[in-house]
């Protein structure tokens, strides 16, 4: 009696976890993975926007200069992924490489050397 209670538990768990694995590879087909990994490097982006604002922000401050360089990176982020530009790779050596993380790297690295070539920050303190 209690070995076929026992037995009975276990199959209902196992139909659960059948059906939970199910659901989590439908989940994935409909792109729920890449989503948030586009959401990821997103918010990744939006971080590096800010840190380059207050980059600005401290110019404006120390120099008194006002730099009119919008940057908009979420836009950025919108317009690669609308591009189906490859969140995360993994290479058969194990290696990981985020190709639209890459290019906002690479757009905002433009940005702040245009920005470091302006008069107002090449007369800044070194030590700033």
């Amino acid at each position: 009696m209690l070995n076929d209670q026992l037995w009975q538990t276990v199959l209902e768990r196992k139909s659960q976890a059948v059906e939970e694995q199910e659901n989590q590879h439908q989940l994935m087909l409909q792109g729920w993975e890449s989503r948030e990994k586009s959401r990821l490097v997103t918010f990744i982006a939006q971080l590096m926007e800010y840190e380059f604002e207050r980059f600005m922000t401290v110019v404006q401050i120390v120099s008194g200069w006002v730099i009119n360089q919008d940057i908009d990176m979420k836009s950025l982020c919108g317009k690669l992924d609308e591009r189906n530009t490859s969140t995360f790779n993994l290479s058969d050596n194990g290696d990981a490489e985020s190709p639209m993380l890459d290019q906002v790297v690479s757009y905002l690295h433009n940005c702040i050397a245009q920005l470091i070539q302006e008069p107002c920050v090449k007369q800044l303190p070194s030590n700033l």
